[in-house]
């Protein structure tokens, strides 16, 4: 039987066009790229997998993201300790402009859940919050263990300051600047809440 080029050319049309949309919506390796911002302010900002690939390496530090057994982590290490040559924040993540207006004045937790690598590992790493041009927070110390072991920074951040309003979460990952590696599996961010009293 044959059919009409007048249906046949639309309908081929719409075949494709169907094909087209299956394939965008179902590939299998189509991105699913998430923003761990999306959620705002107000919620915890969590960072882990592959969301990892957001931290970026200041001068004479390295990051990796490592994917292993199924498992998500970035490795990093620093060649100079964190008081010498060009300052900066270490591995990091940028806040987006609402995080910094959000947590200025605020008491903040920052907790990072770090280990010391399976390779030349670090023993010891800093954690810390910067406010660059207002304050940043002192290094928190992080002992660092063969298993993951959160450390956190609970800190009490400054006011607003007229066009110095980017804030950035940072790890140094080896205090000594031996580039020994520190692993990373997840940064926690939020509004820090003492708990309640207990009732009597």
């Amino acid at each position: 039987m044959k059919v009409p080029d007048r249906v046949f050319y639309p309908l081929s049309a719409l075949s494709v066009l169907a094909l087209i949309i299956v394939s965008a919506l179902y590939w299998p390796n189509k991105s699913t790229a998430h923003d761990p911002f999306a959620a705002g302010p107000e919620t915890p900002l969590v960072i882990t997998g592959d969301d990892l690939g957001l931290l970026v390496a200041g001068p004479g530090l390295s990051v990796e993201k490592i994917s292993r057994d199924g498992e998500i982590f970035a490795r990093s290490a620093a060649g100079k300790t964190p008081f010498e040559g060009l300052r900066s924040a270490g591995v990091f993540i940028t806040l987006p402009p609402e995080f910094s207006r959000f947590y200025a004045g605020k008491t903040i937790a920052l907790t990072m859940t770090l280990r010391a690598a399976d390779e030349n590992p670090a023993p010891m790493a800093l954690i810390a919050y910067f406010a660059v041009g207002r304050k940043n927070s002192p290094y928190q110390s992080c002992p660092l263990k063969s298993q993951w072991t959160p450390c956190t920074l609970i800190f009490t951040t400054s006011a607003l300051k007229e066009g110095k309003n980017v804030d950035y979460v940072g790890l140094w990952p080896d205090m000594e600047g031996l580039s020994r590696f520190t692993d990373l599996r997840a940064i926690r961010l939020e509004e820090y809440k003492k708990a309640p009293p207990l009732s009597e």
